[in-house]
């Protein structure tokens, strides 16, 4: 039974080629629907571009998505990252804990909500939530690190969103590359259509420029619009 339409997107970036880059993208995404009608969804955002990496960030993001609808979202986050924790393998950092993004539409009031803190362990949302100013919290975001393979409960955050809002899942490809103003614009031009607001926010990254080349990231969303009880289809 649907209950949701889904759309995702992605594209890899262009860069300065380094030793040991493989061509690809370091970004995956994924969206599983349960038995029950739960939509389970991550996006995962890697550090690098090995061979390696590239091959694996798909996994997490299906692992992730799928214990997130059979369970829980911190499930799926901490489930994930146990795939890597492997006390006999070196350790190497493929991802921030947090710098991908979640946005809600609110159908009834069309306000487009961010629904998280840039941060890379949860002391920056933490401060947020309690009241510090927003570009104060987000300073910690570049002093404090954490690898996904060393990732815990204590080093990540939840972020309700109220049931019957548009999901928006971005890699920072995607809301680093376009300011707000593009953003809210393309959700309310393409709010209807899942796939097609992903494919446009993947579209509207703009390029940049690293080490006086072209660059872009690799950019990824995941669009989950809810549909009501009476467009179930089997």
């Amino acid at each position: 039974m649907r209950k949701a339409d889904i759309g995702i997107a992605s594209r890899p970036g262009l860069r300065p080629t380094r030793p040991g880059d493989a061509p690809g993208s370091a970004d995956a995404a994924h969206a599983w629907t349960a038995a029950g009608g739960a939509v389970g969804a991550a996006v995962i955002d890697g550090i690098g571009h090995s061979t390696e990496l590239h091959a694996l960030v798909p996994v997490l993001a299906v692992d992730a998505a799928r214990r997130t609808a059979l369970r829980h979202p911190m499930a799926g986050l901490i489930g994930a990252a146990e795939l890597l924790q492997n006390p006999g393998a070196p350790r190497g950092g493929i991802a921030w804990a947090g710098d991908c993004r979640a946005y809600g539409l609110d159908p009834d009031t069309g306000i487009l909500t961010r629904y998280t803190t840039d941060h890379t362990v949860a002391v920056a949302a933490h401060y947020a939530h309690q009241g510090m100013p927003a570009d104060e919290a987000a300073a910690y975001s570049s002093k404090l690190t954490v690898s996904f393979s060393d990732l815990s409960i204590a080093a990540c955050n939840e972020a309700p969103i109220p049931k019957g809002h548009l999901v928006i899942l971005t890699s920072d490809g995607v809301h680093d590359q376009m300011d707000p103003t593009t953003l809210n614009t393309l959700v309310h031009t393409h709010h209807n259509d899942a796939q097609a607001l992903a494919e446009a926010l993947v579209a509207a990254a703009e390029d940049g420029v690293e080490d006086g080349q072209p660059y872009r990231d690799d950019a990824t969303t995941i669009v989950i619009r809810p549909l009501p009880a009476s467009s179930d289809t089997a």
